[in-house]
């Protein structure tokens, strides 16, 4: 049973998910007169939206049935819930290292424009030291 192929029940009813045995069959009885094909013969969804209201009917009449139902639509709000959480930190993390990869990289770019205008300059001990090349010396 996956809860991304079935409708939610209690919406197809038009109950909440606190509603007894007994609010589920006054529901029931209520809405099947209503959207019976018979009653609705120029509908043509009519006979498909009347096997809907049935299953929901039968799966929320039955109390295992109903509460591996409710088993199964809370587990997938958790899974939801964790995804969402998941997602953000994700994202956030993301979202700091694209930041400090920018500063970094901004960081270094200056250099990458001094760096190759340096030249090597040989001084008076023989050892070379690095100058740019705007302090004019050669």
């Amino acid at each position: 049973m996956n809860s991304k192929s079935q409708p939610d029940y209690y919406a197809v009813l038009g109950v909440t998910q606190a509603a007894t045995e007994k609010d589920v069959i006054k529901a029931y009885r209520k809405l099947a007169k209503e959207k019976h094909p018979d009653k609705n013969p120029n509908d043509p969804k009519a006979k498909e939206n009347f096997i809907k209201l049935k299953d929901a009917f039968d799966f929320l009449k039955d109390a295992g049935k109903r509460r591996e139902y409710d088993n199964q639509r809370a587990q997938a709000k958790r899974d939801r819930e964790r995804y969402a959480a998941f997602s953000a930190q994700v994202k956030s993390r993301f979202l700091f290292s694209s930041l400090i990869s920018e500063k970094i990289e901004g960081i270094f770019s200056s250099f990458h424009f001094w760096y190759p205008s340096m030249i090597s300059v040989q001084s008076n001990g023989g050892s070379k030291r690095r100058l740019p090349s705007s302090c004019g010396r050669v």
